[in-house]
């Protein structure tokens, strides 16, 4: 059987009203729900900044890998030419132009032109005029990079371009 349970009524007025310890405690209470509710919205307002900035990805913008050298008639027969901004060599011959890298195989050195072959300060690393190692510690010799003519007939490397080391470009 069911018993009907009635709350006991006190006839004391002051009864009802919580304590100073249960006060106490529910600001405790409230302030905790406060401070947890606020850490909640700021991780998902976090969250959401994060994944609306994912929308819009960072965009790098390098410089040309393509340099102008200008008309063939600026370079004269049997020279080595230094374009220090892209350390590269542009050397024309009888069979006709080159580019050739100037950062050493070996560490990334800058090699120098000393009028018959290059030679890298740092390690003692010498290549030939054409860029085939020929002593040191380099492991192989400097890289040759693409040259095309442009419509109005000048010269362009593409640093982007490693070609053959017995590829010339004739003008």
């Amino acid at each position: 059987m069911l018993q009907e349970v009635t709350p006991l009524m006190s006839s004391n007025p002051g009864a009802n009203t919580p304590s100073a310890d249960e006060q106490a405690d529910l600001s405790r209470r409230a302030f905790l729900g406060t401070v947890g509710f606020g850490a909640l919205a700021a991780t998902l307002g976090a969250t959401a900044i994060g994944g609306i900035r994912y929308m819009f990805p960072n965009v790098l913008y390098e410089p040309s890998n393509r340099l102008k050298l200008g008309a063939p008639s600026k370079f004269g027969d049997n020279t080595v030419t230094f374009i220090a901004e892209k350390k590269v060599f542009v050397r024309r011959v009888a069979e006709g132009f080159q580019a050739i890298s100037a950062v050493c195989a070996h560490l990334g050195c800058t090699v120098n032109w000393t009028g018959t072959n290059f030679h890298c300060p740092c390690h003692g690393s010498v290549y030939s005029p054409d860029g085939e190692r020929t002593e040191g510690p380099a492991p192989r010799g400097l890289d040759h990079f693409a040259i095309e003519p442009t419509r109005d007939g000048q010269l362009v490397v593409d640093l982007s371009k490693v070609i053959n080391k017995t590829d010339y470009y004739k003008a």
